[in-house]
């Protein structure tokens, strides 16, 4: 496979980054560039790519520029968009009664956006933490089949055993892991 020409720009314009990133093993997996977000790792970012383009069309926002793997390295292409923080949204108050306002109104927004987030329903067939949309399907099917597998250290193994339909199914089998106090293991 060959990268396009855009794709390469990232590769390139992430590269030294995503290297000292990878043999640090630590670090945060997100480059901002001036236009561009971009998030790599070694798995998972395709997954989170098909994610993103489901969130991003049902709330007609910034869009997936691309999702594509080069090298071993998954890399996820958002749109950069440049809002001030809640702190710094709050820091520009002029009194303390505009402080109190503008701290109460993003308290208000953000438990606004989680609850939209909350209330989306995943395309069916969806599992989570695996759409299997556009991105997912160029994986290696083998790779693709131990997707979504949700990765957690409450999982003695680190990944959850089997995949999860819904929130409801993960919760049914945590649920009676504690009652039956056999675990998952």
């Amino acid at each position: 496979m060959s990268l396009s020409e855009f794709q390469s720009r990232i590769v390139e314009e992430c590269d030294s980054k995503v290297q000292v990133t990878i043999k640090a093993c630590s670090g945060p997996r997100v480059i901002f560039l001036e236009d561009y977000v971009v998030k790599f790792n070694h798995n998972d970012i395709l997954n989170e790519g098909d994610t993103q383009e489901f969130v991003y069309e049902k709330a007609v926002s910034s869009p997936v520029y691309d999702c594509f793997s080069w090298n071993e390295v998954e890399y996820l292409v958002m749109e950069r968009i440049k809002l001030p923080t809640v702190k710094e949204c709050i820091e520009r108050a002029t009194s303390e009664c505009e402080e109190q306002y503008r701290y109460e109104k993003a308290f208000k927004d953000v438990a606004k956006a989680l609850g939209w987030l909350f209330n989306l329903s995943a395309p069916d067939g969806a599992e989570i933490g695996l759409l299997e949309g556009k991105y997912a399907l160029t994986m290696d099917p083998k790779r693709r089949a131990q997707c979504g597998l949700s990765p957690h250290s409450y999982f003695g193994r680190h990944t959850a055993p089997l995949r999860y339909t819904d929130a409801s199914a993960l919760e049914r089998h945590i649920n009676k892991a504690r009652l039956t106090s056999l675990g998952f293991f």
